[in-house]
């Protein structure tokens, strides 16, 4: 659980979640979810070695409001392997 840091509002709340636990080069199914939007839910497919880098990654928290690393949130929205292409 997490919240996304955004100008000029609170952020916003999300929660990560996947499929069992796998070797660290097999891919693991994720869920993210937004309570608060659920139009911005993704799910997504990750190898588990990306995923622990991805949550061991405490340079940028902040105690007060923990997120991932702002590397997750450029390759869900940009980078990753099964977004649809863009015309």
């Amino acid at each position: 659980m997490g919240r996304r840091p955004v100008v000029g509002s609170d952020g916003h709340p999300y929660e990560l979640r996947w499929n069992g636990v796998a070797a660290p080069m097999e891919r693991l199914d994720c869920q993210l979810r937004f309570p608060d939007h659920p139009e911005g839910d993704f799910d997504f497919a990750v190898t588990t070695h990306q995923l622990v880098v991805w949550l061991m990654d405490y340079s940028h928290l902040q105690p007060s409001e923990p997120d991932l690393p702002n590397g997750f949130w450029q390759w869900l929205l940009i980078e990753r392997g099964d977004a649809p292409e863009q015309a």
